[in-house]
Protein backbone atom coordinates (compact mmCIF):
# COMPACT_ATOMS: atom_id res chain seq x y z
CA UNK A 1 0.00 0.00 0.00
CA UNK A 2 1.36 3.04 -0.98
CA UNK A 3 1.89 6.14 0.94
CA UNK A 4 -1.17 8.28 -0.55
CA UNK A 5 -3.35 5.04 0.46
CA UNK A 6 -2.38 5.11 3.99
CA UNK A 7 -2.52 8.65 4.21
CA UNK A 8 -6.49 8.42 2.96
CA UNK A 9 -6.76 5.82 5.22
CA UNK A 10 -5.59 7.34 8.22
CA UNK A 11 -7.71 10.66 7.55
CA UNK A 12 -10.62 8.66 7.36
CA UNK A 13 -10.12 6.76 10.28
CA UNK A 14 -9.66 10.10 12.14
CA UNK A 15 -12.81 11.62 11.10
CA UNK A 16 -14.20 8.78 12.13
CA UNK A 17 -13.25 8.50 15.16
CA UNK A 18 -13.76 12.36 15.63
CA UNK A 19 -17.52 11.96 14.36
CA UNK A 20 -17.65 8.87 16.77
CA UNK A 21 -16.43 10.91 19.39
CA UNK A 22 -18.87 14.16 18.91
CA UNK A 23 -22.04 11.43 19.16
CA UNK A 24 -20.34 10.00 22.43
CA UNK A 25 -20.25 13.91 23.72
CA UNK A 26 -24.08 14.51 22.73
CA UNK A 27 -24.87 11.03 24.06
CA UNK A 28 -23.23 12.07 27.48
CA UNK A 29 -24.63 15.43 27.62
CA UNK A 30 -27.92 14.01 27.17
CA UNK A 31 -27.87 12.00 29.89
CA UNK A 32 -26.75 14.93 31.88
CA UNK A 33 -29.25 16.95 30.37
CA UNK A 34 -32.32 14.16 31.84
CA UNK A 35 -30.33 14.24 34.85
CA UNK A 36 -31.07 17.93 35.32
CA UNK A 37 -34.91 18.00 34.21
CA UNK A 38 -35.07 15.01 36.47
CA UNK A 39 -33.79 16.99 39.48
CA UNK A 40 -35.92 19.88 37.96
CA UNK A 41 -39.31 17.59 38.65
CA UNK A 42 -38.38 16.22 41.79
CA UNK A 43 -37.16 19.71 43.37
CA UNK A 44 -39.99 22.17 41.68
CA UNK A 45 -42.26 23.82 44.36
CA UNK A 46 -45.52 21.30 44.85
CA UNK A 47 -48.16 24.07 44.70
CA UNK A 48 -46.48 25.69 41.33
CA UNK A 49 -45.24 23.04 39.51
CA UNK A 50 -44.10 23.38 36.02
CA UNK A 51 -46.20 22.95 32.97
CA UNK A 52 -45.71 19.97 31.21
CA UNK A 53 -45.38 21.87 28.20
CA UNK A 54 -42.61 23.24 29.86
CA UNK A 55 -40.53 19.87 29.55
CA UNK A 56 -41.93 19.12 26.43
CA UNK A 57 -40.23 22.64 25.16
CA UNK A 58 -36.72 22.01 26.79
CA UNK A 59 -36.58 18.06 25.13
CA UNK A 60 -37.68 20.03 21.81
CA UNK A 61 -34.81 22.85 22.09
CA UNK A 62 -32.39 19.87 23.17
CA UNK A 63 -32.88 18.20 20.56
CA UNK A 64 -32.60 20.81 17.99
CA UNK A 65 -29.19 21.66 19.11
CA UNK A 66 -28.32 18.15 19.05
CA UNK A 67 -29.67 17.66 15.56
CA UNK A 68 -28.00 20.90 14.71
CA UNK A 69 -24.34 19.89 16.04
CA UNK A 70 -24.79 16.58 14.04
CA UNK A 71 -25.36 17.83 10.54
CA UNK A 72 -22.63 20.69 11.18
CA UNK A 73 -20.61 17.90 11.60
CA UNK A 74 -21.63 16.14 8.53
CA UNK A 75 -21.44 18.91 6.29
CA UNK A 76 -17.84 19.39 7.20
CA UNK A 77 -17.08 15.69 6.03
CA UNK A 78 -18.34 16.29 2.88
CA UNK A 79 -17.19 19.37 2.18
CA UNK A 80 -13.58 17.92 3.46
CA UNK A 81 -14.40 14.93 1.14
CA UNK A 82 -14.87 16.85 -2.05
CA UNK A 83 -11.86 19.02 -1.32
CA UNK A 84 -9.80 15.96 -0.81
CA UNK A 85 -11.46 14.80 -4.27
CA UNK A 86 -10.55 18.13 -6.32
CA UNK A 87 -6.80 17.51 -5.17
CA UNK A 88 -7.02 14.42 -6.61
CA UNK A 89 -8.22 15.71 -9.74
CA UNK A 90 -5.22 18.24 -9.97
CA UNK A 91 -2.84 15.75 -9.06
CA UNK A 92 -4.14 13.58 -12.00
CA UNK A 93 -2.68 16.40 -14.09
CA UNK A 94 1.22 16.32 -12.57
CA UNK A 95 3.24 14.77 -15.02
CA UNK A 96 0.47 14.19 -17.90
CA UNK A 97 1.29 15.45 -21.34
CA UNK A 98 -1.20 17.28 -22.86
CA UNK A 99 -2.40 18.80 -26.85
CA UNK A 100 -1.41 22.27 -26.66
CA UNK A 101 -0.62 25.05 -29.10
CA UNK A 102 2.48 26.05 -27.82
CA UNK A 103 6.02 25.92 -28.82
CA UNK A 104 7.50 22.60 -29.45
CA UNK A 105 10.89 21.73 -27.59
CA UNK A 106 13.60 20.31 -30.27
CA UNK A 107 15.92 18.07 -28.88
CA UNK A 108 17.16 16.05 -32.23
CA UNK A 109 14.10 13.83 -32.55
CA UNK A 110 11.18 14.74 -34.60
CA UNK A 111 8.49 16.55 -32.99
CA UNK A 112 4.60 15.21 -33.72
CA UNK A 113 2.13 18.01 -33.96
CA UNK A 114 -1.61 18.00 -34.64
CA UNK A 115 -2.07 19.53 -37.48
CA UNK A 116 -5.78 21.73 -38.24
CA UNK A 117 -6.62 22.68 -42.12
CA UNK A 118 -9.76 24.05 -43.03
CA UNK A 119 -12.08 22.74 -45.60
CA UNK A 120 -11.09 23.80 -49.54
CA UNK A 121 -7.32 23.44 -48.40
CA UNK A 122 -4.85 22.24 -51.17
CA UNK A 123 -2.02 22.82 -50.20
CA UNK A 124 -0.30 23.00 -46.21
CA UNK A 125 3.11 23.88 -44.44
CA UNK A 126 4.39 23.36 -41.26
CA UNK A 127 6.32 27.03 -40.59
CA UNK A 128 8.82 26.47 -38.22
CA UNK A 129 10.21 29.63 -35.93
CA UNK A 130 13.20 29.75 -33.46
CA UNK A 131 13.46 32.09 -30.33
CA UNK A 132 14.11 35.57 -32.67
CA UNK A 133 11.17 34.64 -34.45
CA UNK A 134 13.10 34.28 -37.63
CA UNK A 135 11.49 31.11 -40.22
CA UNK A 136 14.00 28.33 -40.04
CA UNK A 137 11.77 26.03 -42.07
CA UNK A 138 8.82 25.33 -44.23
CA UNK A 139 7.94 21.64 -44.68
CA UNK A 140 5.24 20.48 -46.73
CA UNK A 141 2.18 18.23 -45.32
CA UNK A 142 -0.79 16.50 -46.81
CA UNK A 143 -3.39 18.89 -46.51
CA UNK A 144 -6.03 17.34 -43.80
CA UNK A 145 -6.17 17.44 -40.53
CA UNK A 146 -4.43 14.94 -38.02
CA UNK A 147 -0.98 14.28 -36.97
CA UNK A 148 2.30 14.46 -38.45
CA UNK A 149 5.82 15.33 -37.27
CA UNK A 150 8.41 18.13 -38.39
CA UNK A 151 11.80 16.73 -38.57
CA UNK A 152 13.63 19.51 -37.69
CA UNK A 153 15.65 20.35 -40.50
CA UNK A 154 16.46 23.56 -41.90
CA UNK A 155 16.08 24.69 -45.03
CA UNK A 156 19.61 23.88 -46.10
CA UNK A 157 18.79 19.95 -44.67
CA UNK A 158 20.93 20.33 -41.95
CA UNK A 159 19.39 19.94 -38.18
CA UNK A 160 18.35 22.89 -36.42
CA UNK A 161 20.18 23.47 -33.06
CA UNK A 162 18.33 21.81 -30.05
CA UNK A 163 16.16 24.67 -28.41
CA UNK A 164 12.27 26.14 -28.85
CA UNK A 165 10.56 26.31 -31.81
CA UNK A 166 7.17 27.83 -32.46
CA UNK A 167 5.17 25.59 -35.15
CA UNK A 168 2.43 27.18 -37.61
CA UNK A 169 0.66 25.51 -39.82
CA UNK A 170 -0.22 27.43 -42.93
CA UNK A 171 -3.10 26.32 -45.15
CA UNK A 172 -3.39 27.58 -48.96
CA UNK A 173 -6.15 27.21 -51.44
CA UNK A 174 -4.47 27.29 -54.81
CA UNK A 175 -1.31 30.32 -54.47
CA UNK A 176 -4.00 31.83 -51.35
CA UNK A 177 -3.12 31.95 -47.74
CA UNK A 178 -6.36 30.78 -46.24
CA UNK A 179 -5.55 30.02 -43.34
CA UNK A 180 -2.32 30.24 -40.28
CA UNK A 181 -2.68 28.55 -37.05
CA UNK A 182 -0.26 27.13 -34.35
CA UNK A 183 0.54 23.58 -34.38
CA UNK A 184 -0.63 21.57 -31.15
CA UNK A 185 2.05 19.43 -29.88
CA UNK A 186 2.45 17.25 -26.98
CA UNK A 187 3.99 18.92 -23.25
CA UNK A 188 4.45 17.69 -20.11
CA UNK A 189 2.61 18.91 -16.82
CA UNK A 190 5.11 19.97 -14.14
CA UNK A 191 1.94 21.60 -11.71
CA UNK A 192 -1.52 22.28 -11.17
CA UNK A 193 -3.67 24.83 -9.66
CA UNK A 194 -6.74 26.89 -9.52
CA UNK A 195 -6.87 30.53 -9.99
CA UNK A 196 -9.00 33.26 -8.61
CA UNK A 197 -11.94 32.61 -10.83
CA UNK A 198 -11.52 28.72 -9.59
CA UNK A 199 -10.36 28.10 -13.20
CA UNK A 200 -7.69 25.29 -13.20
CA UNK A 201 -4.77 26.57 -14.18
CA UNK A 202 -1.71 24.16 -15.42
CA UNK A 203 1.63 24.88 -15.34
CA UNK A 204 4.45 23.19 -18.05
CA UNK A 205 7.94 22.23 -17.44
CA UNK A 206 8.77 25.28 -18.84
CA UNK A 207 6.77 27.87 -16.93
CA UNK A 208 4.18 28.50 -19.56
CA UNK A 209 0.45 28.18 -17.99
CA UNK A 210 -2.30 27.10 -19.79
CA UNK A 211 -6.22 27.02 -19.00
CA UNK A 212 -7.54 23.52 -18.66
CA UNK A 213 -9.76 24.62 -21.56
CA UNK A 214 -6.49 25.56 -23.69
CA UNK A 215 -5.41 21.73 -23.37
CA UNK A 216 -6.92 19.90 -26.91
CA UNK A 217 -5.89 16.13 -25.31
CA UNK A 218 -4.49 14.23 -22.89
CA UNK A 219 -1.79 11.43 -23.37
CA UNK A 220 -0.92 10.09 -19.87
CA UNK A 221 2.70 8.63 -19.63
CA UNK A 222 3.79 5.58 -17.58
Amino acid sequence: MGMDAITGVSNSAAQGASTAERRSALTSDFDTFLQMLTAQARNQDPLDPLDASDYASQLATFSAVEQQVLTNDLLKEISASMAGSALERLRNWVGADILAPVPAEFGGDPVTLRAAVPDGTTRAEIVAQDASGAIVSRTGIDPVTGFVTWDGRAASGDPVPPGRYALTIESFEGDELISSAPAEVFVRVAEARWNAEGETVLILEDGTELLESEAAGLRVTG
